[in-house]
């Protein structure tokens, strides 16, 4: 069942990687669409899961991963955000000392 559901989606993501690069070639205006598809989607993703307890890791990330794009590239500020979520995750859910 595993390698099946595997194998499946191995295909699947090749045949959307040819498609997308017909659409690519084919309408460019397309393109630039799709570009924005990846980041709305993760955006939905994220406030259909916000809560009490993701609500301030959330906008550390946020905050970080802007302020870091103006000194860094994308990489730069992805790994700003990842490490600002971590550490203010950690922080909000630290157990008290016994």
């Amino acid at each position: 069942m595993a390698v099946a559901a595997y194998l499946c989606w191995v295909a699947s993501t090749a045949i959307g990687g040819a498609i997308g690069a017909a659409i690519q070639d084919a309408a460019p205006a397309i393109t630039q669409a799709l570009h924005f598809a990846l980041p709305a989607l993760f955006l939905a993703l994220s406030l259909e899961n916000l809560n009490r307890d993701t609500a301030w890791p959330l906008l550390a990330g946020a905050a970080s991963a802007l302020g870091a794009i103006f000194v860094s590239n994308i990489v730069g500020a992805l790994f700003a955000a990842i490490a600002a979520s971590v550490a203010v995750s950690r922080w909000c859910h630290q157990r008290p000392a016994p």
